[in-house]
């Protein structure tokens, strides 16, 4: 009985030495959030003393394991259970923000076909609307994506703050190869998309077609820049050293502070763009508002990294 008590003691002091460390925690900083002396945890951890049970649950509860876990398993194991749960994150991650992009230059495009269908078949004026409804549902398709994503992505954090390196130079090579095309390719469909609309444009105009062609501009758009979210993404994954350092206190503080102030920049600009189109008509000719919005946003994040990259410069931050 005293050999499996040791046991459980044993296993308890160094799963708790695991968790304070993968959490970056001092021994004063567990003491403090429990309520205990410092001396308290080091016992803990030397295995000399145990919590009781009320302290010992709370502790649980605080790293998010289980009791069972704590108490008779090897807390180590985790990292791996994390570093899948990770890669398998930032795949759908990826496809569902990709697709949300898409979804609302879909949307855009969708607006401009409406309205060419709409004047030259003289549509029943109870239809007159059915674009901007369909791109603000592609609006709220792609944002309750973006959402689900980000929920997903915080849990991860939370339970995860801190993962190996473990992926392999050989995938990472590979997948940088792949990454030059994947990015040389969207940006070359985009400049065609751009060149062919210049040479139609009046070809479009004459022919009654310009709603069509926007919309396959946009739609071509979307599919290039989509592809552009989905490396970009699939690359920053890579950066292991980059996610770990993202969930320091201090970095997580700063991105709250950008999360927000991009959510305010969009709502003004989906205020803006439904208010002009309701009072000016031409629900496609107001798209650029959503541009505008989505630079901001860049600019932003741009600067906030900048400006935490300046005040650490001595953390590497490389792919």
């Amino acid at each position: 009985m005293k050999e499996t008590q040791d046991v459980k003691t044993n296993c308890f002091a160094a799963n708790l030495q695991t968790l304070r460390a993968q959490h970056k925690l001092s021994q004063e900083a567990v003491a403090e959030q429990l309520g205990v002396s410092r001396q308290s945890v080091s016992k803990w951890e030397s295995g000399s003393a145990f919590p009781e049970t009320e302290t010992l649950i709370t502790l649980c509860d605080r790293f998010e394991v289980t009791l069972d876990e704590m108490m008779r398993g090897d807390v180590s194991t985790l990292s791996l259970e994390g570093t899948q749960a990770y890669d398998e994150l930032n795949r759908r991650t990826a496809a569902a923000v990709a697709g949300g992009v898409f979804l609302i230059l879909f949307g855009v495009g969708f607006v401009s076909l409406w309205e060419g269908l709409y004047r030259r078949l003289h549509l029943s004026p109870y239809t007159e609307d059915v674009g901007s409804a369909v791109l603000l549902l592609c609006i709220l398709f792609a944002t309750m994506l973006f959402i689900v994503m980000g929920i997903r992505d915080e849990q991860l954090r939370k339970k995860y703050p801190e993962l190996p390196d473990f992926y392999t130079r050989t995938e990472k090579d590979a997948f940088a190869r792949r990454f030059v095309w994947l990015i040389a390719a969207p940006v070359g469909t985009i400049l065609a998309d751009v060149v062919l609309i210049l040479l139609m444009e009046k070809w479009a105009q004459a022919a009654g077609y310009e709603g069509e062609l926007m919309a396959g501009f946009f739609w071509l758009l979307g599919g290039a820049v989509s592809v552009l979210v989905w490396a970009g993404i699939q690359k920053e994954k890579f950066n292991i050293k980059k996610y770990n350092v993202e969930n320091s206190p201090e970095y997580r503080r700063q991105s709250s502070l950008t999360g927000a102030a991009c959510g305010v920049i969009m709502m003004i600009a989906t205020a803006l763009y439904i208010g002009l189109a309701a009072r000016n008509g031409g629900w496609g000719t107001q798209w650029w508002i959503f541009a505008v919005g989505g630079i901001l946003c860049g600019m932003v994040a741009v600067v906030r990294q900048a400006v935490y990259e300046h005040r650490h410069k001595g953390d590497p931050d490389e792919f």
